[in-house]
């Protein structure tokens, strides 16, 4: 289980814990959503920054948004290193890699220029 505690404010904690539990019910497009009001409305530790933000990005690989995931484990890896989400994205990462090799990168198609010799 991910410890929430904040730091200045009662209602914190709270607002994170209904993230968790949203987690734990595997609401996690309501995991996400409370995440990211948590995150934005109060103030949290760096510690406790980067579990809700693990919390969102392993309920983004369970909804099979590998990229939206992606993104926020490099962000982890980035910010918040020697933290315990820290560890625990080393984890989902592997996960998350695998599946975005399977679906390849689409770009997009540019139209080939001819080029014509003026005579």
């Amino acid at each position: 289980m991910i410890s929430l505690n904040l730091i200045g404010c009662s209602l914190g904690p709270s607002a994170a814990n209904r993230s968790h539990k949203a987690y734990i019910a595997g609401e996690y497009a309501e995991s996400i959503r409370l995440a990211n009001r948590a995150l934005s409305t109060y103030e949290y530790d760096k510690e406790e920054k980067a579990n809700l933000l693990y919390l969102k990005a392993d309920s983004y690989a369970k909804l099979n948004r590998y990229t939206d995931a992606y993104g926020i484990i490099q962000y982890i890896f980035k910010t918040y290193p020697e933290t315990e989400a820290f560890y625990r994205a080393k984890t989902l990462i592997t996960s998350v890699a695998k599946h975005l090799q399977q679906k390849p990168i689409i770009k997009p198609k540019v139209k080939q220029k001819t080029v014509t010799q003026a005579i």
